[in-house]
């Protein structure tokens, strides 16, 4: 895109300078101000571009028709937007600082002022040394002719000429580039430069006289082409009886190799379909293993069940039975979670029933009933917005319980508090932090792993795994935050 754009300025800016060298009519005063009355429009739009273009427009116009003032009042303005300009895109605009030096040159040549003119020559040199492009040097060559034929030195004027010329027929096609010699002679003719009328009239007669050969060159060359074309045509016309014999045994090689192909695909395809069969086979027999270990764990249930309670009325009979009595409650606590974590998981993929709750209403009242467990002195804290989000309330208030309890469980002092903020329209998170003991990061990855290796372990984390799969089954996932270092901090992320 960017390369289109540099080919489109450079022909725009190459028309631009073939106009003012080619004979074209003096505008009246009237158009004139009709151009610089459109020049100060674009200017109050702020269209930076189309302002200065058309400010070089009014500024040729003007020095035509030898309003040097109105010009001079021209390049003021121009100065004025290449400030704006600048300003508002924060870095220079070495374009159209070159197109105010360049109206400024050619007002000052005009005018004979050898030293501003000088000057504004340098500003216009070194503006043309810092564009990327070469789109505009036709337009500085042409001031710098004009400019040096003024002041007396036409050695360096007729090499700035040449060279406008010799661009002018290196970036023209061979139907326009007569026209280059004829607007350059013509523009000489004007303008009485005898030396450059000379050198032009000298180049075009020449030119005028390799065209002629080179037309010639290419009839010959049209013609030996044609004939080694006929030469082809019957080579080619030889060659076709041998080449279709080759293409009739690649094309039976091609179709013995797909073939090949072929069985080797089908002995792939089968053999895929062997080794599916088994893995659904194995992965048959590993469910079937999981339902033996759960019936496994409930018979366990079932068969302990009895001995507990009997257990439970000999200790009711007996006073000194108190470590006993715990440890039995403590069992049957164990039990009940291995069968509520093996219910979760082997309804995993069944998602709660969900509906509209007041999140703020509802993680008030869990903090209620959680902070009747909390030691003497520690401060509660609620951060909840007033919002309703689409879950299901009793599972989430299983698993916000659980978390509350176990910070009390852990914290001696300081503060626990529940906070719930959302993220965006569908997503939100519960944030339970208390200021008790820290996780040891070795143990933070084994706290969600169902009935762990550790026999005292508190009730609380052998809940955790419990609450994990709740929070999966509500669309959600919980996690322990690793970068809070105060205390503990839970993170509940749900997906409505």
């Amino acid at each position: 895109m960017k390369k289109l754009v540099l080919i489109l300025l450079t022909i725009f800016v190459y028309a631009m300078v073939q106009a003012q060298i080619a004979p074209s009519p003096n505008l009246t005063e009237a158009e004139a101000d009709n151009l610089r009355a459109e020049f100060q429009q674009k200017s109050q739009e702020k269209n930076y571009q189309a302002a200065m273009e058309k400010a070089v427009q009014v500024n040729e116009a003007f020095l035509q028709q030898k309003r040097f003032k109105e010009a001079a009042s021209i390049c003021y303005q121009m100065d004025q937007l290449i400030n704006e300009s600048e300003k508002k895109a924060g870095k220079a605009n070495f374009e159209f600082r070159f197109m105010v030096a360049n109206s400024r040159l050619r007002l000052y040549t005009r005018e004979g002022k050898p030293e501003s003119s000088k000057h504004n020559l340098g500003a216009l040199q070194y503006c043309m040394s810092q564009l990327k492009d070469e789109s505009r040097r036709d337009e500085m060559l042409l001031s710098e002719a004009e400019y040096y034929s003024k002041f007396d030195m036409p050695g360096k004027s007729l090499e700035r000429y040449k060279e406008l010329l010799r661009r002018c027929v290196t970036n023209s096609t061979e139907d326009t580039r007569e026209d280059c010699y004829k607007n350059m002679l013509g523009y000489a003719e004007r303008n009485k430069i005898t030396p450059l009328t000379k050198t032009v009239q000298e180049q075009y007669t020449t030119w005028q006289d390799s065209i002629k050969m080179v037309r010639a060159a290419r009839e010959l060359e049209t013609l030996q082409q044609n004939h080694q074309t006929l030469q082809q045509d019957l080579q080619e016309k030889e060659k076709t009886i041998s080449n279709n014999k080759i293409i009739t045994i690649g094309l039976w090689t091609v179709i013995v190799i797909l073939i090949a192909a072929l069985v080797f695909f089908l002995i792939f395809v089968l053999r895929n379909i062997y080794q599916i069969r088994k893995l659904k086979n194995s992965l048959k027999i590993a469910n079937e293993s999981n339902a033996q270990k759960s019936h496994f764990i409930s018979n366990i249930n079932t068969q302990i069940t009895p001995s507990l309670d009997n257990m439970e009325s000999a200790i009711a009979r007996s006073s000194s039975a108190t470590v006993l009595e715990d440890n039995i409650v403590s069992l049957r606590k164990r039990i009940a979670d291995m069968q509520t974590y093996i219910s979760l998981e082997e309804t995993r993929e069944e998602s709660y029933p969900i509906s509209n709750v007041d999140i703020k209403l509802l993680c008030e009242n869990i903090m209620i009933k959680a902070k009747s467990g909390f030691r003497v002195g520690i401060e509660d804290a609620v951060a909840v917005p007033r919002v309703n989000v689409k879950t299901n309330a009793e599972a989430l208030d299983q698993v916000l319980s659980y978390l509350l309890e176990r910070a009390a469980f852990y914290t001696e002092s300081g503060k626990i508090s529940l906070e719930f903020k959302k993220r965006n329209a569908r997503t939100g998170q519960f944030i339970i932090t208390d200021t008790g003991a820290t996780i040891d990061p070795e143990k933070q990855e084994e706290l969600f792993k169902p009935f762990g290796e550790d026999p005292d372990a508190p009730q609380f984390d052998w809940l955790l795994p419990i609450c994990q799969l709740m929070a999966y089954k509500l669309n959600g996932t919980l996690k322990v935050d690793t970068e809070y270092k105060k205390g503990t901090r839970f993170v509940l992320d749900l997906c409505s």
